[in-house]
């Protein structure tokens, strides 16, 4: 759960809340799920994680019990996926992380540097050292943020 607690919540945390939601869910490990609060203790609770339809949804709740309801009953089940339900929403709710609907490439490159690897022992150091650079380079220039490094 990734929290931010501020005295007084304006619009503008909002924007920051998220962003340290999204960088969470990609660093998160496989089997968990975040969800991002921005409170401020008393009567303004913002829950924000992302759906099923890989929507960021949002959530206000003003009474702080059934806030501590709902944190209880979503990190019960930390895994992605796992629905949950809260007493006072009349739905199934489910978390999901970021990975799991963004595209992932699937070009071959991770079984070529697998085989590389198990064939250590056989090919030159010099050799085994480009085939990781190169690999490197490849999974770098598939991540959208440092794309425009490689054009």
């Amino acid at each position: 759960m990734v929290v931010k607690l501020k005295k007084k919540v304006e619009r503008r945390h909002k924007a920051q809340a998220f962003g340290e939601l999204v960088a969470a869910s990609m660093k998160a490990p496989m089997d968990c799920t975040p969800i991002g609060l921005l409170t401020d203790l008393t009567d303004q609770w913002h829950f924000s994680w992302f759906n099923e339809k890989k929507v960021l949804t949002h959530l206000r709740i003003v009474h702080p019990k059934n806030a501590f309801d709902f944190i209880a009953k979503a990190v019960v089940e930390p895994a992605s996926s796992k629905p949950f339900r809260v007493p006072f929403i009349g739905r199934e709710l489910t978390k999901f992380k970021i990975d799991d609907f963004l595209p992932m490439p699937d070009d071959g490159a991770d079984e070529m540097m697998e085989r590389y690897e198990l064939m250590a022992d056989v090919v030159e150091p010099e050799f085994l050292m480009a085939r990781r650079m190169d690999y490197a380079r490849q999974l770098v220039q598939s991540m959208p943020m440092y794309a425009d490094l490689y054009k």
